[in-house]
């Protein structure tokens, strides 16, 4: 029993002395931190897994300065909770100047009070280990990760322990750039015409032919619309395919069985200019899809994948033939793309989102500790400071180890961490009170107008431990006043506040704190200021511009910037504000010219609110000359006001063509009948920049889903949606698609059945999100060619994705005559107008539905109406020129429009007889000499 007892107390010992060993051979005297994950909540653990570690300055005590090799990183380490094991880890960047992103592979994270320690600042072990630089942290059945962290014409290297490295393809388009703004540190931007490729390997083909998971973070450039062909993310042709965009869905996971196509589907497309988390996962029956860590799609494939030796590639697919010639490029950022050889389970796949994409919820950081030293900083501003004394505080976080002492450092020059170089010290005696405890001293006898450094430390038997940074503060006064304290919106100069100290307190740098208050907005009535600015060593006087916007508002009061000196490492002086005033320049008399415009072809009884009227600017108008103008090129000075000229109205130039018509649509508050006008004011050399509300779909009101003008931007086609919502289309059909021609107004696209022309649009339940939701479907339509049979040309369908299909279009077709299909509830119903359209000739076509009864217009008039119901579902697919790839229209089509409400008989009207007559329905008066005199205060 004896020697049993004695073997086991001499096991226990060595094992204890191993682990002190290691303890003090590979941690030394370093800084630690605790990191524990509180965002996780599942209840699966999970083994091995991959979390993403942020560190940066924001953590409370982390400073790069504390690493033995700051320049990289080389000195960290992790270990697991009760710092037995050393953890693997892989250090994507290293940013001592921002975020550092380091992967670490957790042991088991089994629920919120799992946590882990990390280490630095070991001077006897600064180069990075083996296993963070080998794949170890991706052991857990990763076939490849690419953090695509690379500059172009690097080779983008696979992070697992496979070398899967992918390389661009240079001969079928530019590399892929670096792009520092990724998800999770930089990420490669791909143009849509780029992508790299990953040579065939095992570990990408047969191993995963049971269960895979593929997985990257996306920021697509473009709204891609659930039809049409899809761009691919990550394509092995034949086998596996991570695809944006589908018949039936913006999402979709692609597996290959037999030859045949097993696509998991997200059925609602993507918001551009937005990251996304995107997963594949096949199981050995099932793929699924995931959508931010949430199950979007399932499809079951009922056995093995097939398996293919070609290549991969990320942004493309695969090319035809493999490797050549990639098509269905994306367009858009692409980060942190995975390949796994297993199904991960959603637990695993939710919780990498959340890791990634709320990393400072999902993991929480301790503030860093030193192992056995004190932990010493400076507590905020000096304070009470006059010309001859200051009081200095700092604050000691831990002891460390065994009790310490505690002392302030002070001098005209930096002493650093060297005790010998600093001119006096004060010592606060040894610290018996529990952390985190404050220690202050107001030092008295001080020079005048001069420079102090300070530095707090603290010590006990392990060593000596310093506050990170030396401070700097003056016993001298800080002052600032203001030039040029009358500014105006628009114009030429700025505000100019300017800070100063003395002379002889000018030997350091120094950080001047300030106020800002008054009436005017920080960054939007001015350019945003920062609440500090710092004086460099050797400058007794700087500053910084009070930059007014011009922010469009109409007939503003003055508004006020009053910039006040704040507390800092001085004295605020007696002259410690000052004041700027702007003011505005969205007043009538700024503008040297004015037009009343009144619409005396209205005479209908009803008042329509916020009409969106179409204005007509040539040089037919009397005395209107383009020359007229500030900015002639663009029409920047151009702007709008009602009758009262009291509130400035929402525009949309649609064209600007000095040379002949320009077209810009105005927001009329109300149309109530002849008498309503409103003033068009032009030639103010103060505001020559087109309004914001003239660029973000403010003219056109909230009901208003969307309004397409096919105008031309740069020469170039545009298919932009005009409205807030920005449902922009995108061109299908051979030669290039839909053609740009000249339209009712401005331009318009041109539609060839031949080429299988159609404009595919966003796919979106806002368009019919209910049954029976009232709708109004609208546009100017030109046949070339008209069918006479039961078959029909589409002008604009809405169909649905989902079962039962939804169905409302507008077509021009039947006996030549303009036909509306709808399908809802218990009806199924076609409706056809009483009079007949002609090929060559333009008209106005409407259809608009109160949620009982369609009702359909021809150039302004009703023609046809008919009793019926409307589905809804979950996704609809919108569509110009087609239904679903068959009944083309044959002609051009100008200003569709979708609102989400039935536009009444009057508004129909107007339009077509604003757009149609434009002479007639508006009455332009001569441009002349606006009222008053404006003096501008340089």
């Amino acid at each position: 029993m004896w020697f049993r007892m004695t073997n086991r107390i001499i096991r226990m010992l060595v094992l204890l002395l191993m682990l002190s060993s290691l303890s003090a051979e590979v941690y030394g005297e370093t800084v630690r931190m605790k990191i524990s994950f509180p965002g996780y909540t599942g209840n699966e653990p999970l083994s091995n897994f991959p979390v993403l570690v942020t560190l940066s300055t924001n953590i409370t005590n982390f400073f790069y300065s504390q690493f033995a090799a700051p320049a990289t990183g080389g000195d960290l380490r992790f270990q697991n909770s009760n710092q037995t094991v050393t953890l693997n880890y892989e250090i994507e960047e290293w940013n001592t100047n921002g975020n550092s992103y380091i992967w670490v592979q957790v042991p088991e994270l089994a629920g919120t009070n799992t946590f882990i320690w990390s280490y630095w600042g070991n001077s006897a072990d600064t180069n990075p280990p083996v296993y963070s630089t080998d794949g170890s942290t991706w052991s857990n059945a990763y076939s490849g990760v690419w953090h695509l962290t690379e500059d172009a014409a690097a080779v983008r290297n696979d992070s697992s322990s496979y070398n899967n490295d992918a390389t661009p393809n240079l001969t079928y388009g530019a590399d892929p750039a670096r792009n520092s703004s990724g998800k999770i540190g930089a990420c490669n931007t791909f143009s849509g015409a780029n992508s790299l490729g990953i040579s065939n390997s095992a570990s990408l083909s047969t191993a995963v032919t049971t269960g895979l998971t593929v997985t990257a973070w996306i920021r697509s450039k473009v709204d891609l619309p659930a039809s049409g062909s899809s761009y691919r993310v990550l394509e092995k042709d034949n086998s596996y395919f991570l695809l944006q965009g589908t018949p039936s869905g913006g999402m979709a996971f692609l597996v290959k069985r037999s030859g045949g196509n097993f696509a998991a589907e997200h059925t609602m497309s993507l918001n551009s200019n937005q990251w996304y988390l995107v997963t594949g996962t096949f199981n050995g029956t099932t793929a699924s899809t995931y959508i931010d860590g949430v199950l979007k799609g399932t499809v079951s494939v009922g056995g093995a994948i097939d398996s293919t030796a070609v290549l991969l590639r990320i942004g493309s697919d695969t090319g035809n033939p493999e490797p050549l010639s990639p098509t269905a490029y994306f367009n858009g950022e692409i980060d942190e793309v995975s390949i796994s050889r297993t199904a991960r389970s959603s637990n695993w796949l939710y919780t990498c989102w959340m890791n990634q994409a709320s990393n400072s919820t999902f993991n929480s950081y301790d503030a860093a500790m030193y192992n056995s030293r004190p932990f010493i900083i400076h507590e905020g501003f000096v304070s009470n400071i006059t010309l001859n004394s200051a009081m200095m505080s700092g604050t000691l976080l831990s002891t460390g180890s065994s009790p310490c002492s505690v002392r302030v450092y002070l001098g005209n020059s930096d002493g650093d961490t060297n005790a010998s170089l600093w001119a006096s010290t004060n010592y606060f005696g040894t610290n018996l009170t529990a952390t985190p405890v404050t220690f202050s001293t107001n030092i008295t006898g001080l020079n005048a107008n001069t420079n102090y450094y300070y530095r707090f430390s603290a010590e006990n038997t392990s060593g000596v431990s310093w506050a990170s940074y030396s401070g700097v503060f003056i016993t001298g006064e800080v002052t600032l006043n203001a030039g040029n304290t009358n500014l105006a919106e628009g114009q030429p100069g700025q505000g100019t506040i300017t800070f100063s100290r003395p002379v002889s307190a000018a030997g350091s740098s120094l950080t001047v704190n300030y106020a800002i208050t008054g009436t005017a907005s920080n960054g939007l009535d001015y350019a945003a200021l920062s609440g500090s600015i710092v004086m460099p060593a050797g400058v007794t006087v700087t500053n910084f511009a009070i930059i007014p916007f011009d922010d469009d508002a109409w007939m503003e009061n003055n508004e006020t910037v009053l910039v006040t000196l704040a507390s800092g490492n001085y004295i605020i002086g007696s002259q410690s504000n000052a004041s700027v005033v702007i003011s505005d320049n969205d007043v009538p008399g700024a503008w040297l010219y004015r037009m009343r415009l009144t619409f005396s072809g209205y005479n209908r009884g009803e008042t329509l609110t916020n009409f969106p009227a179409l204005v007509v600017l040539n040089t037919n108008i009397q005395d209107f000359s383009y020359s007229l103008f500030k900015d002639p090129v663009n029409g920047g000075d151009l702007r709008f006001a009602n009758a009262g000229e009291t509130v400035a109205l929402n525009y949309e130039v649609e064209e600007w063509n000095t040379n002949g018509n320009s077209y810009i649509w105005v927001q009329v508050p109300q149309l109530a009948g002849p008498s309503t006008y409103i003033w068009a004011y032009f030639s103010n050399p103060n505001a020559t920049n087109r309004p914001v509300y003239t660029l973000d779909g403010s003219a056109w009101s909230d009901d208003c889903l969307g309004v397409w003008h096919f105008g031309r931007v740069n020469d170039a086609e545009s298919l932009a949606d005009s409205s807030p919502n920005r449902y922009n289309g995108s061109d299908y059909g051979l030669n290039g698609g839909s053609s740009s021609v000249v339209g009712r107004i401005s331009y318009a696209q041109e539609f060839r059945p031949a080429d299988s022309n159609y404009i595919g649009l966003v796919s979106s339940s806002t368009f019919l999100p209910s049954t029976n939701t009232p709708v109004t479907l609208s546009c100017w339509m030109n046949p070339a060619a008209i069918v006479t049979s039961s078959s029909d040309n589409r002008l604009i369908s809405l169909y649905g994705a989902n079962t039962p299909s939804t169905a409302l279009t507008l077509a021009c077709g039947s006996t030549n005559r303009l036909q509306i299909y709808y399908i809802g509830p218990g009806t199924t119903g076609t409706l056809t107008s009483a009079s007949l359209v002609n090929t060559g000739n333009w008209y106005h076509a409407a259809v608009a539905y109160d949620g009982i009864t369609y009702s359909l217009y021809l150039n302004g008039n009703p023609t046809a109406s008919v009793v019926g119901n409307l589905n809804a579902g979950a996704a609809f697919i919108t569509r110009m020129g087609t239904f679903n790839g068959d009944r083309y229209f044959n002609g051009i089509v100008d200003e569709p429009r979708i609102y989400s409400r039935e536009c009444s008989a009057n508004w129909i009207w107007a339009c077509y007889m604003n757009e149609g007559f434009n002479g007639s329905f508006i009455s332009y008066g001569k441009a002349t000499r606006s009222f008053g005199t404006v003096i501008i205060i340089q």
